[in-house]
């Protein structure tokens, strides 16, 4: 529900203000993307869940200066990106890694090669996509820092299960 409000509340304020000073369109949605998280979470919510709901409603609106702010945010996803995988490198043990390099190998071909392909070709097939643009779908979305960011959430939780998850 709060992902539904600011995005609704941030396209009426867009549209009204019309910012025309370079950088004050990203420097609002930065701070709605902050506020979209902050609030469900002081009301014990999901603020991920938020956030996602207001980018997914507020990229698909016909909102002024969209292609700056898109522009904007793929730039920061980026740097995010690279800090994610410095983070990864700092919470890494190298001694850990000849021990599970079998296993991950396996994994990483089994997922790749076979588990991604077969849940893409499931999810198109109601579509009716050709092949061509099935194998597109498996293969331009192999990106590695939202794992990251997840596998780093579960390391440091509480609830930790002791499974090597993480190095793998």
């Amino acid at each position: 529900i709060c992902g539904f409000v600011i995005a609704y509340v941030t396209r009426q304020l867009l549209i009204r203000w019309n910012l025309k000073e370079s950088g004050l369109d990203t420097t609002f949605m930065v701070a709605v993307a902050l506020l979209s998280y902050m609030i469900p979470t002081m009301l014990n919510g999901n603020g991920y869940l938020s956030v996602y709901i207001t980018g997914i409603l507020l990229g698909n609106s016909d909102i002024p200066n969209k292609k700056a702010i898109i522009h904007f945010f793929n730039d920061l996803t980026g740097l995010m990106q690279m800090l994610l995988f410095f983070l990864l490198g700092l919470l890494a043990f190298p001694s850990y890694l000849p021990g599970i390099m079998g296993a991950a190998l396996l994994i990483a071909l089994f997922l790749t090669f076979v588990a991604r392909p077969a849940a893409v070709a499931l999810t198109l097939l109601p579509f009716k996509c050709k092949l061509n643009q099935q194998l597109f779908v498996a293969w331009a979305g192999m990106r590695g820092a939202a794992s990251i960011a997840f596998a780093i959430m579960a390391t440091t939780d509480p609830a930790y299960l002791q499974n090597d998850i993480f190095h793998i």
